[in-house]
């Protein structure tokens, strides 16, 4: 099976959950081309994403010039984020004198304005796409990559299929119509996020599959032989307003008044971060909260595998986002290290509350902390707590199952296609040969 995968950008740090699903397909035998709308540069980047990279190719790479009067491409391209932001029309402007507009149906321009000077490499890369016996196109996520997807299934005609997580669902979902109508499977990763595509967008329940956040065991089990230390409390994640990290370390300010032996590290970097360092002078804390920064995928493990409390008390933010399912809490988790969180979209199907962790309502301090306090004083019950999320990892959450729905949906799609073209081709006295399509058409 040959798959072209289209991702937002490619390596990165964060999203490891789309490196992973990738490299258990590639260790399943699936055949997989990356395809990166974006290109990455500098940064941290994700072990798995980087040993993936000769996989990757970006869209940007396909872009053709119309002729030889644009000389200054190299010099746009660098600076096209910040022509986009600047001026819209002058950025749409520019990309239609480099890379000329070959064809496409008319109705597929309104999706130049999302997707960028990509929408000219489309083109070139459906007949890439043709020509290299590609069978299906998946798309990570349901925004950009879903547009990018559904375009290419229209040129080369193939069937296309993407995920739906968090904000690629509840915030940027344009288009979502077209593309609930024209996928041939959507996958996601929670009950929850299912019941609003059926009940919210009136998507087909049958076009659905439940597909869990992918973890990379071998990664976690490398460090599994780490000692815990039960006076360690960590955040992974990105410092972005749907973390709750504000709560958090309000709930921290609490156990401070009772408790002085522990600290709580916060790993990542995001948009926050200066407003969250601020909170903890304000209130005090700089002996109790350390900021790490961005580290690699094999120290946040460490960190994980050794700390007695993952603290990560997801919110809603005033715009829809939200938070899925956490990669890190199911990785934390898998490592018996016990999470206390909120009850905010698909969380509730990972932890469940008193059992294998704590789950508060969203902006709860004080429950919170006192949820934070149980675990610091009680031995018995954080090992206790442990043990029981690493069952439910292993049971609900092993990554080689998530893959298994993968290709089983994949190879109903392509088994029904081929019944299709079969079919028509004795209809109509044709042999079997693959379909071929004019890009334009």
């Amino acid at each position: 099976m040959k798959i072209a995968f289209i991702t937002n950008s490619f390596p990165v740090l964060y999203n490891s959950f789309t490196a992973n699903e990738i490299a258990q397909l590639v260790q399943r035998g699936i055949d997989v081309s990356i395809l990166s709308l974006r290109r990455r540069a500098g940064g941290v980047s994700n072990e798995v994403s980087l040993a993936l990279s000769n996989r990757a190719l970006y869209l940007a790479d396909f872009l053709k010039k119309r002729d030889g009067r644009i000389r200054i491409r190299k010099t746009l391209l660098l600076a096209e984020g910040r022509i986009r932001r600047l001026s819209p029309w002058l950025y749409d402007r520019l990309g239609q004198m480099m890379f000329g507009i070959k064809g496409g149906k008319p109705e597929d321009k309104q999706y130049r304005s999302l997707l960028g000077w990509n929408w000219h490499a489309l083109e070139e890369v459906a007949s890439l796409l043709r020509r290299g016996g590609y069978e299906l196109i998946h798309a990570g996520f349901g925004n950009r990559p879903a547009e990018a997807a559904m375009i290419l299934s229209r040129l080369s005609g193939l069937p296309f299929t993407f995920e739906a997580h968090a904000y690629d669902l509840f915030v940027d979902f344009p288009f979502a119509e077209q593309k609930l109508a024209e996928a041939a499977s959507i996958f996601t990763i929670s009950h929850y996020n299912s019941s609003y595509l059926v009940e919210e967008l009136g998507c087909r329940p049958e076009k659905i599959a439940l597909m869990r956040v992918t973890f990379n065991r071998e990664h976690c089990d490398r460090v599994t032989h780490i000692q815990k230390d039960p006076n360690l409390i960590v955040a992974v994640c990105r410092l972005h307003p749907i973390k709750g990290l504000g709560d958090a370390i309000e709930a921290i300010s609490l156990v401070a008044r009772t408790n002085k032996q522990f600290r709580f590290v916060i790993v990542g970097t995001g948009p926050l971060e200066a407003e969250l360092k601020a909170k903890v002078r304000t209130l005090g804390l700089e002996k109790y909260v350390i900021f790490q920064g961005s580290v690699g995928n094999e120290k946040a493990l460490e960190l994980m595998a050794s700390a007695g409390i993952l603290l990560l008390p997801s919110v809603i933010a005033p715009d829809g986002d939200r938070d899925g399912i956490p990669t890190s809490m199911i990785e934390a988790m898998y490592l018996r290290t016990p999470v206390v969180s909120t009850r905010v979209s698909g969380i509730p199907e990972l932890v469940d509350d008193g059992v294998n962790g704590f789950l508060t309502e969203p902006g709860d301090i004080e429950k919170m902390a006192d949820c934070v306090r149980q675990l610091l004083n009680d031995n018995d019950l954080r090992s206790s707590m442990g043990a029981k999320a690493r069952d439910k990892v292993e049971r609900d959450f092993y990554e080689q199952d998530t893959v298994d729905i993968l290709m089983g949906q994949w190879r109903k799609i392509l088994g029904s296609a081929q019944k299709a073209h079969k079919a028509g081709s004795l209809e109509t006295g044709l042999t079997s040969a693959p379909l071929k399509m004019k890009a334009s058409e």
